[in-house]
């Protein structure tokens, strides 16, 4: 399913169970007339696997657990769906996007699908704490989207808010599945904090080291959609008129001014204090399995983080030459 060799290592554990949770969706997602790798795309299913985790149930044996784990995939696949049609995008990980495919108008309904059928699971297995856990994490997903839509540039180029803004749309779905595998896992009061907070700090460290990738994309997909991202606001930090044009700049000059400045860097390394932070929380859980295997989840945001720095590195060293 992963084609990551780091992630399919911190993945041994919860392989089988993750074929389970793969064959939910795919009985979830069929519409009649629509490709379903235009609706539902093959990823990491790192939501899932954080549910997988946090219950304790590895092999996905338990139909709840499967359940769950399926929901927060679906809520995921539906709002990437929306935001293809927010953003006009033409392409979803090197295919086309279900918008520029099928329209807006089927990418909407689409959307809107996924949502429901996530909804019919978490509905089905009768636990209103995990309902009210994930309906949390969506209201914060949609809050999040559309402050980065509101919010004009000069505000979006503030640190405070980009980390914001990142919290709600990406780290509330992480913490969400970390605490349902913990309801499901039958955690007390304890273990469900920790999870909570363990899911916030993985949350956000992915998508910071997610941002930094995205920089060195053939398609330029976050500068082109005008996003600003942790690197690029270190730079403007740095050189604040690169705000006021950047979007008129040569884009490989600017990739390369935001390493030459340290934005690089310096956003690699503010998710690495998150990963800190996250493995220093599951270090109060019990030491089992649970806790062996999150903490190998996260050190595979560890090895992303690496290879994002050597990427860098890399697509830049002709011009530091």
């Amino acid at each position: 399913m992963t084609k990551d060799p780091y992630l399919a290592q911190a993945y041994t554990p919860i392989e089988k169970g993750i074929e389970k949770v793969e064959e939910v969706i795919r009985r979830e997602i069929r519409i009649e007339g629509i490709s379903e790798s235009k609706i539902f795309f093959s990823g990491k299913r790192l939501r899932a696997a954080a549910v997988l985790f946090s219950s304790g149930n590895f092999p996905g044996d338990r139909e709840d657990v499967r359940n769950i784990a399926a929901s927060v995939e679906l809520i995921h696949a539906a709002s990437l769906v929306h935001d293809d049609v927010v953003d006009e995008a033409k392409y979803r990980r090197d295919d086309e996007s279900l918008s520029f495919r099928y329209g807006n108008t089927i990418a909407v309904l689409a959307g809107d699908f996924l949502y429901n059928q996530a909804l019919k699971l978490i509905h089905g297995v009768k636990r209103f704490d995990i309902m009210g856990t994930l309906l949390e994490s969506v209201s914060e997903m949609i809050i999040g989207e559309l402050n980065e839509e509101i919010y004009p540039p000069k505000l979006r180029a503030k640190e405070e808010i980009y980390l914001e803004i990142i919290g709600l749309k990406t780290a509330s779905l992480f913490r969400g599945a970390f605490v349902s595998g913990g309801l499901l896992g039958d955690g007390n009061k304890d273990t469900i904090n920790v999870l909570k907070r363990t899911g916030q700090a993985f949350g956000m460290a992915y998508q910071i080291i997610d941002d930094c990738e995205d920089l060195f994309k053939d398609d330029d997909g976050d500068i082109l959609q005008e996003k600003i991202t942790l690197p690029l606001i270190h730079l403007f930090n740095q050189n604040p008129s690169y705000l006021k044009d950047y979007l008129e700049r040569d884009i490989e000059e600017l990739k390369f001014e935001v390493v030459k400045s340290g934005g690089f860097t310096y956003a690699l390394n503010k998710a690495r204090k998150y990963i800190d932070l996250g493995k220093s929380y599951i270090k109060e859980l019990e030491d089992n399995e649970v806790r062996i295997a999150l903490l190998n989840f996260f050190n595979y945001l560890i090895k992303k983080a690496e290879r994002a720095e050597r990427e860098a590195i890399s697509a830049t060293s002709d011009q530091v030459n």
